[in-house]
């Protein structure tokens, strides 16, 4: 079994451009338990062939975030152009692309197999800081809890009157909570050391830790949505529920285990989800002009609602970006915290700026 704990940082040289291709100086990167997913979920999914690793055994984990274009060779693509997307955990990238509607398409050979959505690269305003790294930390997130939240609503939830969201203090939870809130009667699943701060969201109805879920005995007909792909949680949740629970949706693995491990697709009571595949049909289904604008309202209004409820932190340079990872993968970090790696710090840019 991979160890994703196990980290290490390589310095490699820049090869020179070839037709087709740009340098990415890559300026911040969002660590969330998106990050997590990708590492769990990399051979099943090919998160792997994003950003090839330089040496058989390890591998380059995906995370979103901006980057700044410093040599293109690419038609349409100038330089200092911002980009967001997913880049590696680096300071910099190599894309091979076309220019497209949004910015670049990324035309590399051995991503091809990936959903379009991890392919496509964004043009992005110059402003920077915290819109910016706000920006990195939610979209990504928040996109597949606006497609969730319109896929339960469509289904009727699936005869449920109440959702138990295990790992209820991950990002995409707290989406979907939002735009779920008030629909039905939300139980939030979480660590002891979360619940007092996702009680204070005011998201759900009800917030048990997960060694204490008496409170799952006075809910009626309820469907479990899971975001930790903890398998053992899930089973035991679902045995305190017995014949009251109505299915369950695995969606994330935010506790670093595989998404539906242990699942069957094919029946109703027990499903995936898959966040791609549900953009690509609703944006099929009502434009992608129109998806992209019901999306960022409804982002507009959760980042303005939830904002204040998170504290902001950096980790800077090769070394601070390792240990917020690490941090973040041996779950460390509280749910209150939105963790921004920059791999070239502020600071470092304006001198190497200023110097050249």
């Amino acid at each position: 079994m991979a160890d994703f704990s196990a980290c290490e940082i390589r310095e490699e040289t820049v090869p020179v451009l070839q037709p087709g291709e740009l340098l990415v100086e890559i300026e911040h990167l969002a660590l969330t338990a998106n990050t997590l997913t990708y590492a769990a979920m990399g051979d099943e999914l090919g998160y792997w062939a994003l950003f090839p690793a330089s040496a058989p055994g390890l591998g380059r984990i995906p995370a979103w975030g901006h980057g700044r274009v410093l040599h293109s060779a690419v038609d349409g693509v100038g330089t200092d152009v911002r980009l967001f997307g997913l880049w590696p955990m680096a300071s910099h990238a190599i894309l091979r692309g076309r220019s497209s509607r949004l910015g670049l398409r990324e035309t590399s050979p051995h991503r091809q197999r990936l959903n379009p959505v991890y392919n496509q690269y964004a043009l992005s305003p110059p402003a920077q800081g915290e819109a910016a790294e706000l920006r990195a930390l939610f979209h990504p997130l928040f996109v597949t809890s606006f497609v969730l939240s319109r896929y339960l609503d469509e289904h009727d939830y699936f005869g449920a009157s109440e959702l138990a969201i295990v790992s209820a203090s991950s990002k995409t939870a707290l989406g979907t909570a939002f735009l779920v809130n008030g629909t039905r009667r939300l139980v939030g699943l979480t660590s002891n050391r979360n619940a007092p701060w996702l009680t204070q969201t005011r998201l759900y109805d009800t917030v048990l830790p997960y060694g204490n879920r008496h409170g799952l005995r006075d809910v009626e007909r309820c469907l479990i949505v899971d975001f930790s792909g903890d398998r053992a949680l899930v089973e035991a949740v679902s045995a305190d529920l017995g014949h009251r629970c109505a299915g369950r949706i695995h969606v994330g693995a935010t506790h670093g285990g595989s998404v539906g491990q242990g699942a069957t697709p094919n029946d109703v009571g027990d499903q995936l989800f898959s966040g791609p595949q549900q953009i690509e049909r609703y944006a099929a289904e009502w434009g992608p002009m129109e998806f992209d604008h019901r999306l960022q309202r409804a982002l507009a209004a959760f980042t303005a609602a939830l904002r204040p409820s998170f504290t902001l932190r950096h980790g800077d340079g090769a070394d601070g970006m390792a240990l917020a990872y690490r941090e973040l993968q041996q779950g460390r970090v509280p749910g209150s915290t939105l963790l921004i790696a920059r791999p070239v710090p502020p600071a470092l840019e304006a001198v190497a700026e200023a110097q050249s």
